[in-house]
């Protein structure tokens, strides 16, 4: 959510909360009156909707957040896959991150889960670098 919708929902949210206080203190008075009630249903007509609108776009960021999350790891597996088939079963942690633009740290995580879902084996040259041999068949 970006910094304009953050001050649209707070803007919505405020709106709507003024309202409803309204129609709250409406409807707790003692010995209604007719405008009491006519108040009331004023403040409800009035508060609901941009109560609503904020509750909804605060719900359509979070589901937007969960598509762009899941497309960053379908991205993620694509380039993975692109990567074994490529270089015959054998990815090095540092041109994974290169490729699938991942920190380093993220990468040698992705690798070491998917070296331990697919059996796969790995050198460590004297510097300290890891290559990744998985199985193709």
């Amino acid at each position: 959510m970006n910094f304009w919708q953050k001050i649209s929902v707070g803007v919505l949210f405020t709106i709507g909360f003024m309202f409803l206080t309204v129609t709250t203190a409406s409807v707790l008075k003692p010995n209604q009156t007719e405008k009491d009630r006519s108040t009331a249903l004023g403040g409800l007509l009035l508060g609901v909707p941009p109560t609503s609108a904020g509750i909804w776009m605060i719900l359509d960021a979070r589901r937007q957040a969960r598509v762009k999350q899941k497309h960053s790891l379908l991205q993620v597996e694509s380039t993975f896959l692109q990567m074994l088939k490529a270089n015959a079963g054998s990815i090095a942690t540092i041109d994974f991150a290169l490729e699938a633009k991942l920190p380093l740290a993220e990468a040698r995580q992705y690798l070491d889960r998917k070296a331990r879902e697919l059996n796969a084996d790995f050198d460590v040259s004297e510097n300290g670098g890891v290559k990744y041999r998985f199985p193709l068949s």
